[in-house]
């Protein structure tokens, strides 16, 4: 950490100072040996320091205070005149931003490490040394590996200050929303649809976004993480592109994928008849069926949503029910198809990106 304080001090000026902590540990130095090699550094009361500064005429230094992580760092500079006074006040605005810059660079290989069970710090420890909030919500994207750098570009205009984002894997990006009083989301899913279509709008990138469930405590986010691999992972063998997978809509595919395929193979067909590959490969109506679904049944809200006319919607539904048997307009039927559907695509393991 010294040394890099150090050299971007230095690129503006070489000026001698020190910068203690509050127990008195150096944590920094530049020119220390114009202090004298007999320096002993005893902070003055926290009281006789005037907007930050305090002058010690009978020792010759001008002392000042550094805010960092809501803590008080100490700067140590020669001489008690009107050139040390205003280093002394440029020096502790410029310090202040360089710790804050490190700090923010740090951020995502921290959590990052945090998140994979890598980083050995308590998780108050991180919370304070980053100054993170309890509240957050976390947001995983996956898209091809072509379009990873443009979607993080993008992140970097759409995140507020406080929000951290990261490449997680080559064609996946982590994006955490961190709740304060300007930007407050209280759902989840809310938050990562508006993600996913800013992405479709202003970047014309159709994405698989998953999100896990709101922490309310800093110490749940890796757990929040894992809902949202799991709903990515079970989301992928939907196929479907158009919704945000959440870990407590694809609960069901993880109970499904722990079942043998033998007994899955004997549900599905008891559910429609045999040999559907045919019919779960067609994507019109596939994606009609899971419009259908995912606008609770409603036919208006599916025809305006999904871009079709409703008697076009009408007929495609028609078909699907006299080639599955199921008549997807009744709730016990769209149950029946949707899980169906869920155990075809266990059973095939597809990963449509």
């Amino acid at each position: 950490m010294n040394n890099e304080v150090i050299d971007k001090l230095e690129l503006n000026f070489t000026v001698p100072v020190l910068v203690y902590d509050l127990l008195g540990n150096k944590i920094l130095s530049n020119n220390e040996k114009e202090f004298g090699e007999n320096f002993y550094f005893n902070p003055p009361d926290i009281k006789s320091f005037k907007n930050g500064i305090f002058k010690d005429g009978e020792k010759n230094r001008t002392y000042f205070l550094i805010n960092h992580n809501s803590v008080n760092l100490y700067g140590v500079l020669k001489g008690v005149d009107e050139t040390s006074t205003n280093f002394a006040y440029i020096l502790s605005n410029l310090l202040e931003r360089v710790l804050e810059e490190k700090n923010d660079n740090r951020k995502p290989s921290v959590i990052k490490d945090f998140l994979l069970g890598k980083y050995k710090e308590s998780p108050e420890k991180i919370k304070e040394e980053l100054m993170l909030g309890d509240e957050a919500i976390l947001i995983l994207i996956k898209s091809e590996i072509k379009n990873i750098g443009e979607i993080y570009n993008f992140l970097t205009q759409f995140s507020s200050e406080k929000d951290i984002f990261f490449i997680i894997e080559e064609d996946k990006l982590l994006y955490i929303k961190f709740n304060d009083e300007e930007n407050n989301f209280d759902n989840a899913q809310e938050l990562a649809i508006l993600v996913k279509e800013s992405i479709k709008i202003e970047l014309l990138i159709n994405v698989f976004v998953s999100v896990g469930e709101k922490t309310e405590n800093f110490k749940e986010l890796p757990y929040a993480y894992h809902e949202a691999e799991c709903a990515m992972k079970m989301g992928l063998m939907s196929g479907d592109i158009n919704v945000v997978f959440t870990f407590k809509e694809y609960l069901l595919m993880q109970i499904i994928d722990k079942l043998n395929k033998d007994s899955l193979q004997e549900y599905l067909d008891a559910l429609i008849p045999k040999n559907m590959d045919k019919f779960f490969s067609n994507y019109e109506l596939i994606y009609t069926a899971q419009e259908f679904l995912n606008n609770d049944l409603n036919l208006s809200e599916t025809s305006r949503n999904a871009f079709l006319h409703k008697n076009t919607l009408l007929y495609r539904l028609d078909k699907i029910e006299k080639l599955t048997g199921l008549n997807i307009k009744r709730f016990s039927d769209a149950l029946y198809f949707k899980l169906a559907y869920v155990i075809y695509k266990v059973l095939n393991g597809k990963d449509n990106i």
